[in-house]
């Protein structure tokens, strides 16, 4: 997942890697069933952060934000409290709609908060 949100900034042509960029990933590889359209999310993430400048960024890494740091490790101990043996899309779509930062504001915009997720995931 990690790969595949490394490619939605670069393609917004941003510096670093946030939780909207972890939310695109997720919705790109189709989260358990939910209706969460690519388009959406990313006009929403566009919205209310913007594209990067015109400039082509180099390959390199990209820097995590606080928040998106947060998420994983959100995403981590729910796994981990469910004795999983991996962290699962759904335990870090959780941890981002349950994280400050533009991933979650995106979701809330959609119209899928924590509490709606977790029923819908079957996780209530």
């Amino acid at each position: 997942m990690i790969p595949a949100a490394h490619e939605e900034a670069e393609q917004l042509k941003h510096g670093y890697i946030g939780t909207e960029h972890l939310l695109l990933a997720l919705v790109r590889r189709g989260t358990g069933g939910l209706e969460l359209s690519v388009d959406a999310v990313r006009g929403e993430v566009v919205a209310r952060v913007g594209e990067g400048g015109g400039e082509e960024r180099s390959r390199g890494r990209l820097p995590f934000t606080a928040q998106s740091k947060y998420a994983i490790d959100g995403a981590l101990k729910a796994a981990a409290s469910q004795d999983e043996r991996a962290v699962t899309a759904e335990d870090l779509l959780l941890a981002v709609a349950s994280s400050e930062g533009t991933g979650r504001d995106v979701l809330h915009a959609l119209g899928f908060s924590p509490e709606r997720l977790q029923e819908q995931l079957g996780r209530s």
